[in-house]
This record gives structure tokens, C-alpha cells and sequence, in this order.
């Protein structure tokens, strides 16, 4: 009986395996099938990538890289066409103008992979894919990554907005400057890049432009020169020590003359840039404070910077004012002011306007730590 018992007993737990084992089997089906498939090693290609006609460089760019990354990464040759009916495609599409052209949209939606983003963002949607789900990395112009895989994949459970936090992502690295691909596949888009380097329309073309003649630092000196003003009126720059300073000094902050001229000339020059309104970026007028310190401790600059617990504080102020002139002109112009030296402390009460980009320098900083 104990014998016959355990054999049927056995018969009976192998039955219950086989069936565990299928729904093991079925299970992991149900995953594979979950999964979109761009690329398998050794398989014909199911997948192709679809650019409208019509697309601009930048979304034909996009494809190129995605290409050629799952070629290097699979030695799968995805089919770039201008039109599917089908399904299972990776469609770059372009997303409306309100969504920014930085941003992008990645997502798993009715059998086709979408990435649908601005002119630069098409590229920054591309190179999230090809890094986060192929593992490949961009470290230098010369060291990628790009791994040998068997099956290059998705969740098709994937919906990822991105938008940048800063409208200026610039790295001090001349290998930015020098390689074009390199800079877009790190989502750099610093204005460095079209000094050195144009940045070409298929990369996503210039994101943002400082005003010509002032550039973005240490202004205030070709806004409101000492060497031209001093004489008639000591009264718009620094007093350090109740004596007026020339030469290396700052402005006086808190004079409404000052902030009447610097305003008048910083029209001047957006007057005078041809470029205003002629390229599809972000226009940017540079208003900061000189290379070095003496900032203004007169009675007026005083107080304000005692309020608010920060020599910061007459600065904003400041630019803030100049901010609300220029957006009255140029409503879609930006402020930027270096937050550096001795206005590094941020001031109690007052804040940056909404067209206002305080940039911190952090010169004396470690480059070897980070910031914080």
C-alpha cells in the first residue's frame, strides 16, 4: 500500500511539474510578447523606422543614429522608409510647437514604438532609447559604448515625457565644442558649440543665441562704461569706503539713472543684433556684474542688501526691473545674470523674475567635488 501510495503520489507530482512548467513556459511568452522587439540578433528585421516626408534634418538625423546604433548593437539593418500602414514600427514624429523644442515623448501605443519631439528633441528621444535600453554611452568625441546584444528591446509599457530643467546645459569641455555629434548625444546644447563650431541644422541647429556685442558675462562696464561716464557722474558706479570708484568697479544699483541708461542701451543692442527673430532659438541678453569686486555700499545699496541678508539683493532688484523692460519689448527674450563673487548668497525675500536666468559661477570651486 505505502508503495503503491508513493508511486501514485510521484505520478501525481509529476503531472503538477509538467503543468508548472507550462505555465512557467506560458508566462515567460506572456513577458517575450510584452516586450517591443526592435532587433534580434540573427532574425530578419520585423521593425522599421518611419519619417515622414517632409521631416526636417534633424528628425532624419535621429533615424540615421537609431539605425545605425541597432546595426552596431545587433547587426539587424532596420528599413528607414517615409510611410508605413502597418504596425510595429518606431515612428518619429514631430510634436506640436507648445511642447517645446527640447522636449521629447517616448511610447509603447497601438504596436508602434513612438518618438515624437521638437527639432532637438527628436534627437534627445533617440539617444534616451539607445541609452537606457541599449545600454550605449557617449563618454568622449573619440570612447563610445555601444554593446554587442542579442535583442535590443522595450517595455511596451513605456511612456516617458521628458523636459529639460535648464534652459542652458553647457559643459566648459572643448570636446563639446569640437564634435557636434558628440554634444547633442549628451543633451548638451551650449551656445559655445556655434561659436567654435556651428552647430548644423541635422544636430538640432542653435537651441540659444546671447545678444551680439554683450555676450554672457561681465557687461555692465559695455552697458554703462566708467571710462565714459565717470567724469560727469561719479554718482552711477560703486562707492566702497564713501569714496566713488572708476576703473575696476561696479554700478550703483539702486540709482534710477543707472537702471534708465543700462535699459536704453540694452535695447541698443538688441537693436543692433540683425539676428533677433531670425533663427528659431531662444534669445538672450547678457546683464551681469564686472570681473572683480567693489560692489556698491552706499547708503541706498546698503539698505537694500541689509533686507535682504545678501549683497544678491540690490543686484536682482536690479535686473529684475531691466527683466520687466525687456519682456515688455520682446516678450520672449530672457535676462540672464551671473550670480557670482560676492552676490553667490541668495538674498531673503526677492526672487528671480520668470525671463530671468541667474547663472552661478563657480570658478573657485573644485572641478574634482561636487557643487554641494
Amino acid at each position: 500500500m505505502k508503495a503503491v501510495a508513493g508511486t501514485a503520489n510521484s505520478k501525481g507530482w509529476t503531472a503538477m511539474g509538467r503543468l508548472c512548467l507550462a505555465m512557467i513556459a506560458f508566462m515567460v511568452v506572456l513577458q517575450a510578447a510584452a516586450d517591443f522587439v526592435l532587433a534580434e540578433r540573427g532574425k530578419p528585421s520585423e521593425c522599421l523606422i518611419v519619417v515622414p516626408h517632409g521631416s526636417g534634418p534633424s528628425y532624419v538625423h535621429a533615424a540615421k543614429e537609431l539605425h545605425d546604433h541597432v546595426k552596431q548593437m545587433t547587426g539587424v539593418d532596420l528599413p528607414v522608409v517615409p510611410k508605413w500602414t502597418g504596425r510595429g514600427a518606431v515612428r518619429l514624429d514631430a510634436a506640436p510647437p507648445e511642447f517645446g523644442e527640447e522636449s521629447f515623448r517616448i511610447c509603447v501605443k497601438d504596436g508602434d514604438l513612438h518618438v515624437i519631439g521638437g527639432r532637438r528633441g527628436i534627437l534627445y528621444g533617440v539617444y534616451e532609447l539607445l541609452e537606457t535600453y541599449g545600454g550605449c554611452g557617449w563618454f568622449a568625441s573619440w570612447c563610445s559604448v555601444v554593446p554587442e546584444k542579442d535583442v535590443f528591446k522595450v517595455p511596451d509599457t513605456l511612456d516617458d515625457t521628458q523636459r529639460p530643467t535648464f534652459l542652458m546645459r553647457e559643459p566648459h569641455w572643448a570636446d563639446f565644442r569640437r564634435s557636434a555629434d558628440f554634444a547633442v548625444r549628451n543633451r548638451t546644447n551650449g551656445h559655445y558649440i556655434t561659436r567654435d563650431l556651428k552647430m548644423p541644422a541635422s544636430h538640432g541647429g542653435t537651441a540659444y543665441r546671447f545678444i551680439r556685442g554683450l555676450g554672457d558675462s561681465h557687461t555692465f562696464d559695455t552697458l554703462l562704461p566708467s571710462s565714459v561716464w565717470f567724469d560727469s557722474h561719479p554718482e552711477y558706479f560703486s562707492e566702497v569706503d564713501g569714496v566713488r570708484r572708476k576703473g575696476r568697479t561696479q554700478l550703483c544699483l539702486t540709482n534710477p539713472d543707472v537702471l534708465r541708461l543700462v535699459i536704453s542701451n540694452v535695447f541698443a543692442h538688441i537693436e543692433a543684433d540683425t539676428c533677433v527673430g531670425k533663427e528659431p532659438c531662444v534669445n538672450i541678453v547678457g546683464v551681469s556684474q564686472n570681473d572683480y569686486g567693489l560692489n556698491c555700499t552706499c547708503r541706498n545699496c546698503k539698505a537694500v542688501d541689509d533686507h535682504e541678508e545678501s549683497h544678491a539683493g540690490s543686484l536682482l532688484h536690479f535686473i529684475n526691473k531691466v527683466a520687466a523692460a525687456v519682456e515688455q519689448r520682446y516678450p520672449d527674450m530672457y535676462v540672464e545674470t551671473l550670480i557670482y563673487q560676492y552676490t553667490r548668497k541668495p538674498p531673503k525675500y526677492v526672487r528671480p523674475r520668470h525671463n530671468v536666468i541667474p547663472c552661478v559661477c563657480t570658478i573657485e570651486c573644485s572641478v574634482a567635488r561636487p557643487l554641494s
